[in-house]
């Protein structure tokens, strides 16, 4: 009995199963480029190539579509393949500087209404164009695509502020707050972090370089890893590592229109290497902490300044304002409160370690 129950639910469960595509049927497309050439948008897609057995590395095929309205992307790819192309895998897409500056909302909207897309998809702006990127055959790495993912992850652990598809959609949507992604550029056979793509709104209107970005994700994140130098004078300098970072942030309304931000920044750190300095000597570990403090200090209160005369909220402050700040007018913060405000950057320096240094 029990075995005509067991082979009737079998039969039930074929016969009640949708058809499944065969998985070579289907052209995964593992990142997407975006370049803008006479007013028209082309979009490259790449996907990986499954050899035989007795290969070890995948290969990788891209498929280039142009077009002038975005509901063509899909059909246009699909026209050059004679498999289904399916976008549910990809986990990086990158725009070309000259797309970002125009916008990109219409591009990172149309991937998030996809169900199947993942929230933690990486996005990064590209000087140069986008398909000579995806294209490249990189040195060591099995495909363009887990390079430029594992090139990003790996700067968000040392330098480099979290951002992916989910962060820049809530910094998009939320009041008080402007979204950023990297900047990376292709040089020779590599590609490189160059820096920090910042946006007003969709559009990307400033970049910080990568020493700017270090100081700039400490405003705001928990840091772990990374390192500084320090440059005492021309014989004698240090270098910082294993930063961690913690930010304290203090708003203060004064009077009708005015507000005090106070942004307290403790670092800590091991040192790594030191030119001329004897590290021995408590005197001198003193003193290691107070210029780097003052570097430190002197960089991030630059930044702040910079963002303010420009009038993005890159770091976020109005949205921590409006939690500080009952009643807060987060409109006119943006508007006027942004750039009048009293911000200040304190930092401390303390070394954990000084160890075996040279």
């Amino acid at each position: 009995m029990k075995k005509w129950l067991l082979l009737l639910a079998t039969v039930l469960l074929i016969s009640c199963s949708p058809d499944q595509t065969k998985i070579e049927d289907i052209q995964y497309l593992q990142a997407l480029g975006h370049d803008l050439y006479d007013g028209k948008l082309e979009t490259t897609g790449i996907t990986t190539v499954i050899m035989p057995m007795d290969e070890v590395i995948p290969e990788s095929e891209s498929l280039v579509t142009e077009y002038e309205h975005l509901e063509n992307l899909y059909s246009g790819f699909q026209s050059e393949s004679s498999r289904i192309v399916d976008t549910s895998r990809t986990s990086l897409q990158l725009f070309n500087d000259e797309v970002a500056q125009a916008g990109v909302f219409q591009i990172v909207d149309n991937t998030q209404r996809n169900p199947m897309i993942e929230q933690d998809m990486h996005l990064a702006v590209t000087e140069g164009s986008t398909r000579d990127i995806l294209e490249f055959n990189y040195p060591f790495h099995t495909t363009p695509e887990k390079y430029l993912v594992d090139l990003i992850e790996r700067n968000e652990e040392i330098q480099l502020p979290k951002s992916n598809l989910h962060e820049f959609l809530y910094r998009y949507y939320a009041d008080g707050a402007e979204p950023f992604l990297p900047f990376i550029e292709k040089q020779d056979d590599r590609v490189e972090v160059v820096g920090l793509a910042l946006f007003k709104e969709d559009e990307h209107k400033l970049t910080l370089s990568m020493d700017q970005t270090k100081y700039f994700r400490q405003l705001f994140e928990k840091t772990a890893g990374g390192n500084l130098s320090v440059q005492f004078d021309n014989d004698r300098k240090v270098t910082l590592i294993d930063l961690e970072t913690k930010p304290d942030w203090k708003i203060e309304p004064v009077g009708d229109h005015d507000f005090h931000v106070t942004i307290n920044v403790v670092i800590y750190a091991s040192l790594r290497e030191t030119t001329n300095v004897d590290a021995n000597e408590y005197e001198n570990v003193q003193q290691i902490e107070r210029l780097t403090e003052e570097l430190a200090e002197t960089e991030m209160n630059s930044i702040v300044s910079f963002l303010q005369d420009e009038n993005i909220d890159a770091i976020g402050i109005g949205e921590i304002a409006s939690y500080h700040i009952r009643g807060l007018d987060i409109q006119q913060w943006e508007t006027d409160h942004f750039q009048e405000a009293d911000i200040h950057v304190n930092v401390d320096v303390s070394l954990e370690d000084t160890g075996a240094v040279m």
